[in-house]
C-alpha cells in the first residue's frame, strides 16, 4: 500500500465512514488486508456488511460473519451482484 493511500484512507476515508449506520462496503480488490480488517472494525461497529472481491483466492482473511468474499473479476457484475 502506498503512503498515500495509506494517508487518504486514514485521514479522509475511514473518518468519514466511521460512525455511518448499517454500512454496505464494497472493496474491489483486497489490496491489502489492513484497509479490509479496518472496513470489518467499521462494520462491526455499526451493524454493517462488508463485501470484497479479488480474483486472487483471499478467502482466508477473516472469517467474520460480516464479512462476504467473492472470488471473481471486479467486473464480474451479475455474479457480484447475485
Amino acid at each position: 500500500m502506498s503512503a498515500d493511500y495509506k494517508y487518504k484512507l486514514d485521514h479522509f476515508l475511514f473518518p468519514l465512514i466511521a460512525n455511518m449506520p448499517k454500512p454496505k462496503i464494497l472493496e474491489p480488490g483486497v489490496q491489502t488486508r489492513i484497509s479490509t480488517h479496518k472496513f470489518l472494525e467499521i462494520c462491526n461497529n455499526n451493524d454493517g456488511y462488508f463485501y470484497s472481491v479479488d480474483v486472487d483466492d483471499c478467502s482466508n482473511v477473516s472469517n467474520d460473519p460480516r464479512w462476504v468474499f467473492m472470488n471473481t473479476r471486479d467486473d464480474n457484475f451479475d455474479f457480484i451482484k447475485n
